[in-house]
């Protein structure tokens, strides 16, 4: 379902629609219930620019990441979570429709990103983690 890849910005992203795999930044090794901050939750809204499919070292898992521009002109690296679960919740990602992104900021190495807690988009509401982080793929 997912991605056809092209590299930016050090980071792979895609047109959504096909399937690519690439390498994750070292930031991603590994992704912990840990890394989340209840402190740092935001809710944000912008348009899907990309996702991403990859593997992490050491890691059985591939993982779905969103880039979203914002309606401040920013973007923002959201991590969804396993390909398994992301694909079971049926969501049809188009890129450039808006899209309302919950979850906690998370720096680690210089890296900025946010792990996502639920999104909202075309009138529906997946969730991805508790309000405290923890996944709902454990």
């Amino acid at each position: 379902m997912w991605i056809a890849a092209a590299l930016t910005m050090g980071y792979a992203f895609a047109q959504v629609g096909q399937q690519a795999v690439a390498p994750l930044p070292a930031k991603k090794a590994p992704v912990a219930a840990g890394l989340w901050n209840p402190g740092y939750v935001i809710t944000f809204t912008g348009k899907i620019i990309g996702t991403m499919t990859s593997t992490p070292a050491g890691s059985k898992n591939d993982l779905v990441e969103l880039m979203v521009k914002l309606k401040n002109g920013g973007t923002a690296l959201v991590d969804l979570g396993p390909s398994r679960y992301v694909n079971a919740q049926r969501l049809f990602l188009t890129l450039h429709n808006p899209i309302t992104v919950k979850g906690s900021k998370v720096s680690q190495r210089g890296e900025t990103w946010i792990l996502a807690e639920s999104l909202r988009y075309d009138g529906s509401l997946a969730y991805f983690r508790h309000q405290d982080g923890t996944p709902f793929w454990r």
